[in-house]
């Protein structure tokens, strides 16, 4: 039940980066999951056609599984029909970039319990030398390990699960 139930949030966790991540197009990438939320046009997201760099902070507390569970779902993304044509380049380290630092994403592990959220993304817009830059901050909480449902509301309210 735990291993499933990080999975799917996992994958949902993922379905909304991509939301936020692609351009304002209406992705669906898999029958069986729920539709990301459309954002602002105003919204920091990656360009379509972006190649963008994910860090996985393996000192902040995953397992190995969760790594593994997380990149999975990451790396499906690359082969999804979506309109984006975002390519994501996962990496496990625990030498992330300098906050800010263009096309990138870190992730990491929150060891405490969320009312609200399994997990939170939250993009950045700026500029750089070379234009805008864009880049983002995802945050799994404890919550991905436990098999209560009740800790996984913003999972329920989201992706329509019971």
């Amino acid at each position: 039940m735990k291993k499933t139930t990080l999975i799917v949030v996992s994958i949902c966790s993922i379905i909304a980066l991509s939301a936020a991540l692609a351009a304002s197009y209406y992705v669906r990438a898999q029958e069986d999951c729920c539709t990301p939320p459309n954002m602002y046009a105003s919204y920091p997201k990656f360009h379509q056609g972006a190649s963008v760099s994910v860090y996985i902070d393996q000192s902040s507390g995953f397992t190995s599984s969760e790594q593994q569970m997380i990149i999975e779902g990451i790396q499906d993304w690359n082969s999804q029909s979506n309109n984006s044509y975002i390519t994501y380049n996962v990496v496990v380290t625990s030498s992330l970039p300098a906050p800010g630092t263009p096309n990138t994403v870190t992730v990491r592990y929150n060891d405490n319990f969320s009312s609200t959220a399994v997990a939170a993304t939250q993009m950045f817009s700026g500029s750089g030398p070379t234009g805008p830059t864009v880049s983002g901050s995802m945050v799994f909480n404890r919550n991905i390990r436990s098999g209560d449902p009740a800790t996984l509301l913003g999972f329920h309210k989201r992706c329509g699960a019971t």
